[in-house]
């Protein structure tokens, strides 16, 4: 289990051992009650997530609190209450406002990033409170990365109107690798935020580190690490 504790907020970056729950058994909310324990949090908010670009801001969650609704992205300023994503090869993305001390946890799949997830989570935040996007503190977590990340020739059309695109698509051996992660760092700098507050440290490949789940390695399954965010 490793915690990342920085000016008066914390981040959980999980992984297989952390996280060994299938997300769709009754099993799960037990796990959730219990990871809230160990992480001394208050409360813990997770979605059912559909790799949409919608999502909510919460500040009035009651004690081990685990949300069903339907969404990508959690806000809070909420302090001790944790929200997180579940990924298992899709990006966690976590904002940390600390001028006004609040975060957000994303659920960044390529569909979800390619839709603009982050453009809908910052205006979110903004509606809330004033702050230049260029002070937000960002924190990927693990996803599959460019070194295994195989895409068809038909996913090229999809970037086709960011100006980036031929910096997140890789060429060998005749076929297509995508970095989400990249796609994800030059998405958030076109919005403003500046590229050195952009934290890369935790940001391992799921696919060929197999202390993570991954469901381009394993076949798809219902088993997530998660990764979480409380002030």
């Amino acid at each position: 289990m490793e915690i990342f504790k920085k000016d008066g907020f914390s981040i959980f970056f999980g992984d297989a051992q952390s996280c060994p729950v299938d997300r769709t058994v009754p099993e799960f909310k037990d796990f959730c009650i219990k990871l809230t324990t160990q992480l001394g949090c208050t409360a813990l908010a997770v979605q059912d997530q559909v790799h949409g670009v919608t999502g909510r801001y919460l500040d009035s969650v009651k004690q081990g609190c685990i949300l069903e609704t339907q969404g990508d992205y959690l806000i809070t300023g909420q302090p001790g209450l944790a929200v997180g994503v579940l990924t298992a090869d899709c990006l966690p993305i976590i904002l940390v406002d600390k001028r006004n001390k609040v975060v957000a946890a994303v659920h960044a799949g390529w569909k979800s990033s390619v839709g603009g997830i982050s453009t809908k989570t910052i205006e979110h935040m903004l509606k809330k409170h004033k702050f230049a996007p260029a002070d937000l503190q960002v924190y990927f977590g693990a996803c599959a990365k460019a070194c295994c990340y195989e895409v068809q020739p038909e996913f090229v059309g999809r970037l086709a109107e960011f100006s980036w695109k031929d910096q997140v698509l890789m060429r060998r051996d005749g076929k297509i690798f995508f970095d989400l992660s990249l796609f994800n760092k030059l998405y958030l700098i076109d919005l403003g935020i500046d590229p050195r507050n952009i934290n890369l440290n935790f940001n391992d490949c799921t696919m060929c580190n197999t202390k993570y789940h991954s469901n381009r390695r394993n076949g798809h399954s219902h088993l997530c690490q998660m990764t979480a965010v409380w002030m």
